[in-house]
């Protein structure tokens, strides 16, 4: 299962039409779509994640950017093989390079930072609550 669509790919290849006669063709773009989800769900197996990943939202959303990002990245290569000029990043590079950190974050986390959020409103006094002088630390620390 994709975690993206071709409505987000095309989000962010703006100016790239994908239909049934360009290059690549919408169908390839959701081949490619398919192909970067498995790749996704292969890092997610071996981090002993059970996939697809359904929630918690937020992570559910990184995992779509990441799914669009590699997959645009990809097409974006397609519509444009050639080679770029030395010292200079193509569009296509510069998707990949973002799906690739994001992918290498999700290798070395995993998911379970984004659900650790509870939800609470934290503040110094609830972090550390045998800070009975907090108002001597913040006078101090506000005179210039």
């Amino acid at each position: 299962m994709a975690y993206c669509t071709l409505a987000d790919v095309k989000a962010l290849n703006a100016k790239r039409t994908y239909d049934e006669t360009s290059t690549p063709t919408s169908s390839q773009v959701e081949t490619l779509i398919n192909q970067v989800a498995n790749e996704i769900d292969f890092s997610l197996t071996n981090n002993g994640y059970t996939v697809p990943i359904t929630s918690p939202d937020v992570a559910v959303k990184f995992l779509q950017n990441l799914n669009a990002l590699g997959a645009a990245g990809l097409a974006e290569s397609a519509m444009f093989p050639e080679k770029v000029v030395p010292g200079e990043t193509s569009h296509g590079q510069i998707l990949r390079k973002d799906y690739e950190g994001g992918l290498k974050y999700l290798r070395d986390n995993g998911i379970e930072t984004a659900a650790k959020s509870t939800g609470q409103p934290s503040s110094y006094q609830v972090n550390n609550p045998d800070a009975s002088n907090i108002d001597a630390i913040v006078e101090k620390d506000m005179k210039f």
